[in-house]
């Protein structure tokens, strides 16, 4: 990945996604997202790491109600997922073009 770059000893490539909540069409003034931050890293080793950040938005903020509504656990098995689908079908063709 490198060799284009020969005096390069690292890279790292970050960029950010925005996941649209199906729910949030639905109610008026409220613009809840997900975000996916993917990250690349190659090290001077040549060791690469991968790694994503997946977070919830919530425009405007949730109320103590509306947060207890949400179990930690649901947003948990949310990014799980999105990692294994979504994030797992861009690492293999990641990987292919490489």
């Amino acid at each position: 990945m490198l060799k284009d770059f020969p005096r390069t000893n690292s890279l790292f490539m970050r960029f950010t996604r925005r996941i649209p909540v199906e729910e949030a069409f639905a109610k008026k003034r409220v613009d809840d997202y997900h975000t996916a931050i993917y990250a690349v890293e190659q090290a001077e080793s040549g060791d690469v790491v991968f790694s994503i950040d997946y977070k919830d938005y919530f425009q405007p903020p949730l109320d103590a109600k509306e947060f207890a509504d949400r179990p930690f656990s649901a947003f948990v098995d949310r990014g799980t997922e999105f990692i294994e689908s979504e994030f797992g079908k861009w690492l293999k063709k990641f990987a292919e073009v490489a």
